[in-house]
């Protein structure tokens, strides 16, 4: 089989990989496997057996798919290598290690041994340019309180979506990729998230880009924008370029403004906002 060209990109050669793994191994013994998962007859869950090999000792199921019903969950493994005292998880990964990448492994071993009923030995997470981590293998007892937790925060989840406006928990993972974090008081004073705000009283120009919050009260207004002195330093004026798209028919109807994804630059003595092809601005009443 021809895979490529030396340009391949890497999820490309993992997925290769993966189809390689699936030939070699993934339908053999596919039934015995089946047969051996629904003795006894009250089977934990689900198996999606299609492409899994028998559970022999050294036996390899790539993309094992397992699935369960409480909490409803399917889960999707790179590779389990099968041991006599427990099997082997393995998940590859193209970029760095993140603590999601652990948080993944709890969650596929848990169903795994929720579906299939087997003890896992250990849990391995394979990156190209670091270091393997290696984790704890996981029993009946464990999985059930990872799925006791995950329960616990799907009740909290569909409580939540009930509720007229659902509670914000803001933390810098999720807020900085919300696409509506304009609307959430709640993003614009917490901690946890002001390293993604340039604070008006506390400005360092360090070239990223960052959401901002601007009162227009008392500011100066001219065709192109308006400015204003930086709160905390009255030495300082903040000039603040207003697109086209986002000017108002009258300023005086708005007491600010929440700008996502602008820059700030030195301009001689005074700072003055940069904007992107992606920066937003937002009108408070």
């Amino acid at each position: 089989m021809q895979i490529g060209t030396s340009d391949l990109p890497l999820d490309d050669c993992i997925d290769a990989f993966k189809f390689l793994l699936r030939e070699a191994y993934g339908l053999e013994h596919a039934e015995a496997f089946r047969d051996r998962l629904t003795e006894p007859a009250e089977k934990p869950a689900h198996v999606l057996t299609e492409g899994i090999p028998a559970a022999r000792p050294g036996g390899l199921a790539p993309e094992a798919e397992v699935e369960i019903d409480d909490p409803p969950l399917r889960a999707t493994i790179d590779l389990v290598r099968y041991g006599d005292s427990g099997d082997t998880l393995i998940e590859f990964k193209s970029g760095a290690p993140r603590e999601q990448h652990r948080l993944q492994a709890d969650l596929y071993s848990a169903v795994w041994v929720a579906a299939t009923g087997r003890r896992v030995r250990v849990r391995r997470i394979l990156y190209l340019n670091a270091p393997p981590t290696e984790l704890d293998g996981m029993d009946q007892r464990e999985a059930g309180a990872v799925l006791a937790a995950l329960r616990t925060r799907i009740s909290a989840a569909m409580t939540d979506l009930k509720a007229d406006v659902p509670p914000a928990r803001p933390n810098a993972d999720n807020c900085k990729h919300c696409p509506v974090r304009q609307l959430c008081d709640e993003y614009w004073t917490a901690t946890s998230t002001a390293d993604l705000r340039w604070r008006p009283s506390a400005l360092q120009l360090d070239g990223g880009w960052r959401d901002i919050e601007l009162s227009t009260t008392g500011a100066s207004w001219d065709g192109a924008g308006f400015s204003l002195r930086v709160p905390g330093d009255q030495e300082t004026k903040l000039f603040c370029s207003v697109p086209p798209k986002y000017r108002p028919p009258n300023n005086k109807d708005f007491r600010g403004a929440r700008l996502l994804g602008v820059a700030l630059r030195a301009n001689g003595p005074a700072l003055e906002v940069v904007w992107s092809a992606r920066s937003e601005m937002f009108w408070l009443t």
